[in-house]
């Protein structure tokens, strides 16, 4: 079996491709060289060296798009859900790596990566360091406050001056950064800048309205602990970002959700995880 292996990997080598191996080794097979036993395994051989992986980054605290499952400890959410449902398609294996949401980017410019999550907002910015996919979700920023504040502060405005919290590298960050003598609290994680306010820590975090919205679903009593903010700050998109190492991988990426969009596989799926809107 072992030199099977080492067989069908210098032959694929040789032969340029999977497809040419399976040619020459079905001619081998006519032959007689190759028993019918060593062919049905040299042909799973073959078939698992062409197997693409697509490598996924994302930071995986930020549900209801990417988190870990307490109970089964593997990934979930809406985005784990969407690329298991496009490595199907693709016939690809999707490799979730886990990292920083502020190291998302910088990975998928060298190439370490291939894919980027974490309901990532389309920018211009950002699109000028990585291609996006077509967009996957109509989003937008709120603010989140402890009940104690909610007759003191109303909107963006009133947070002048004051303690806010966000996750570093995010739009949510960039906008409370334009506030006005703002004292900005970055985290690693969403949820830390959650802690920090709960702890009185800061008096608002700004991060996007769903992702607020299902922190707030997800925890009993946060109704009398908690304001979120009806207006949406600012309207967004978000999209999966993609390497501009693999030029190509854009297109078919787009090619399987439109796929899904039309059989209704993708509206079942976002009713799964963020109801009927």
């Amino acid at each position: 079996m072992i030199f099977l292996l080492r067989y069908a990997a210098i032959s694929i080598t040789t032969a340029g491709s999977v497809p040419a191996f399976l040619e020459k080794l079905f001619k081998m097979k006519k032959t007689g060289i190759v028993k019918s036993a060593v062919l049905c395994a040299a042909l799973a051989c073959a078939m698992t060296a062409g197997a693409e992986t697509l490598r996924f980054a994302a930071e995986s605290s930020y549900a209801p798009f990417i988190f870990v499952d307490s109970k089964s400890g593997n990934h979930a959410g809406f985005e784990v859900d969407l690329m298991k449902l496009i490595g199907k398609k693709l016939g690809a294996k999707i490799e979730i790596i886990n990292m920083g949401f502020d190291a998302v980017i910088p990975s998928l410019v060298t190439g370490t990566v291939d894919i980027g999550g974490s309901a990532i907002t389309i920018t211009e910015e950002r699109a000028k360091r990585v291609n996006f996919t077509t967009p996957y979700y109509d989003s937008g920023l709120s603010i989140l406050i402890n009940k104690s504040d909610e007759n003191s502060i109303k909107g963006i405005e009133d947070l002048a001056g004051k303690d806010v919290c966000v996750q570093i590298g995010t739009s949510g960050a960039e906008r409370a950064g334009k506030i006005k003598d703002v004292k900005l609290h970055q985290f690693n994680a969403v949820n830390e800048a959650y802690l920090e306010l709960q702890n009185m820590g800061c008096r608002a975090v700004i991060t996007d309205r769903p992702v607020t919205a299902y922190f707030l679903m997800q925890r009993k009593g946060s109704a009398k602990r908690f304001v979120h903010l009806p207006k949406t700050l600012d309207a967004e998109q978000f999209g999966f970002a993609v390497t501009k190492k693999k030029p190509r991988l854009v297109a078919r990426l787009n090619k399987v959700l439109a796929d899904l969009h039309q059989s209704g596989e993708f509206k079942a799926l976002f009713e799964k995880w963020f109801g009927v809107q």
